[in-house]
């Protein structure tokens, strides 16, 4: 069983505002070391629709 944790609302307000930045698609990652949240990383994706053939050649220059 693990002990009793307590979150402070700022942690919780940082977690809210890191999903809050990806947007649509992303990531949030939470960093934690010696049993305290060290870091939160957020990735925003854009999603794009290309088509390409052949070597790095988009059809959209032909």
């Amino acid at each position: 069983m693990m002990p009793s944790t307590i979150v402070t609302n700022k942690l919780i307000k940082e977690i809210e505002q890191a999903f809050q930045s990806v947007g649509d698609y992303g990531s949030v990652e939470i960093y934690i070391q010696a049993s305290r949240v060290t870091q939160i990383t957020s990735r925003k994706i854009r999603k794009t629709m290309h088509p390409v053939y052949g070597k790095n050649r988009y059809l959209a220059n032909k």
